[in-house]
C-alpha cells in the first residue's frame, strides 16, 4: 500500500478542489432568485386561502397551461 496516496481526509497538506461549470451557477442562481420571489406570492396565495378569498379562474388556468405546453414544444424542437 503507497502511503503516500493513502493521506486521511484533513491531513496537512491534502488539498480538495472543486469545480463548478458556468451553466451550472446560472442554474443555481436561477433557482436561488425565482425562489425568493416565490416566497412572498406563495405566502400571499395561502393568506388570501385561509381568509376564503382565493378564487381559481378556470379560463386563465387553461390558457396558461396551453401557453406551457406551446413552449414545451417549442424548446424541445
Amino acid at each position: 500500500m503507497d502511503r503516500a496516496n493513502s493521506a486521511k481526509p484533513g491531513a496537512v497538506g491534502e488539498s480538495n478542489n472543486v469545480h463548478i461549470s458556468s451553466l451550472s451557477m446560472s442554474i443555481q442562481s436561477l433557482d436561488a432568485s425565482s425562489e425568493t420571489m416565490n416566497t412572498a406570492k406563495v405566502a400571499e396565495i395561502k393568506q388570501a386561502i385561509s381568509e376564503g378569498r382565493f378564487k381559481v379562474n378556470p379560463e386563465v388556468v387553461a390558457d396558461r397551461l396551453l401557453e406551457t405546453v406551446k413552449e414545451l414544444i417549442q424548446n424541445k424542437r
